[in-house]
């Protein structure tokens, strides 16, 4: 059996929630990782965090609010992106699974925000059409608008602004307010999703970003 295979058949422990971390490559995602792990999320206190890319998958654990978060940080290469749907738990992980999707949305980021939205609706279609990888009650998504400390723009702005690009482009419910049209070649799925915007550098956003995991 292949380790791939093996951590499809994991089962999740009562109080334990899984957290895929997922994303292009240079999203910040092992930076986001760092902030969780030290209890970041003061937005006043700018911290020094050098990560180098990450090669495969680490596995960090830390507690929030009382529960034992589990976190799968994943590399964003183009090698590894097949393999992606291979890490979520079959049957969804009983509500305790969660993807947390990693996108750049600084100006130099915003370049490949298309790229981003096409490999998150590949990753939407498999764990929604896949019933060994789980379904919109079994696996919660929360996209996190990273980089916000090299945005011009106001992080309110910026959120609303990837919620809007979400809507129309994958077809989903963002938000609290009533969702856009989506187009035609817009995914079908009744999949919602959560947005955030963070700084994994600066903090900002990070005790929100605790919140909604241990949620």
């Amino acid at each position: 059996m292949g380790l791939l295979s093996i951590i499809r058949k994991q089962q999740i422990r009562d109080q334990e929630i899984r957290v895929l971390v997922l994303g292009l490559d240079n999203a910040g995602k092992s930076t986001i990782v760092s902030q969780l792990m030290r209890g970041g999320g003061n937005p006043n206190q700018e911290v020094d965090i050098c990560c180098a890319p990450t090669i495969g998958f680490e596995i960090n654990s830390v507690k929030i609010n009382g529960k034992l978060i589990n976190i799968w940080d994943v590399g964003g290469q183009d090698t590894l992106r097949p393999y992606w749907d291979n890490y979520f738990i079959g049957g969804g992980g009983g509500g305790r699974q969660m993807l947390v999707w990693c996108v750049d949305v600084s100006a130099v980021g915003r370049v490949r925000l298309r790229e981003s939205i096409d490999e998150l609706k590949k990753l939407v279609d498999a764990i929604t059409n896949d019933d060994s990888a789980g379904d919109e009650n079994g696996c919660r998504v929360l996209v996190v608008g990273n980089k916000v400390d090299l945005c011009e723009d106001d992080p309110g702005v910026v959120e609303r602004e990837l919620e809007h690009t979400l809507c129309t482009e994958i077809g989903t419910s963002c938000g609290d307010g009533p969702a856009p049209t989506a187009p035609a070649t817009a995914t079908a799925t009744q999949l919602e999703m959560k947005v955030v915007t963070v700084s994994g550098i600066t903090g900002y956003g990070i005790s929100r970003l605790e919140a909604e995991i241990a949620g």
